[in-house]
């Protein structure tokens, strides 16, 4: 966050929550709001399950998105998350990813590879723009 300029805090950082629990997302959103005076005027979530409940409490509390808050989501590029708002869709490819992982094994196994490994994945940034609805 710091290289790209952007400021943060930790009390906008939530990983409490197992995102496969119902209501997760509305959860860690709404502690994220409340956390201090200062609101955030961006936010990434990095599960699609924590992105449905964040949704939902987004409209609960009446924040106006992007005016108020911009939103990006990270997800694989097979999904199709239940979009309502403008969204910036960070998309991976999860075959890709499963290739990479088992090259990696493999060559762990093989004793080609002992030392950690950081794997840079590529991704698709697309924007979501929410049609206006028709009268």
């Amino acid at each position: 966050m710091a290289e790209a300029g952007a400021e943060t805090s930790e009390a906008w950082i939530r990983t409490q929550l197992d995102p496969a629990i119902p209501g997760a997302g509305w959860e860690e959103f709404c502690d994220i709001w409340s956390a201090k005076e200062g609101r955030p005027d961006g936010l990434l979530i990095l599960d699609d399950l924590l992105f449905v409940d964040a949704q939902l409490a987004i409209f609960e509390l009446g924040v106006r998105v992007p005016d108020s808050l911009r939103l990006a989501l990270a997800t694989n590029s097979n999904a199709s998350p239940n979009l309502r708002m403008p969204v910036t869709l960070f998309e991976v490819d999860p075959a890709k990813i499963a290739a990479e992982h088992v090259g990696l094994l493999l060559g762990r196994l093989g004793g080609r590879l002992n030392e950690p490994t950081t794997v840079h994945m590529p991704f698709q940034r697309r924007e979501f723009v929410r049609p206006a609805i028709m009268k």
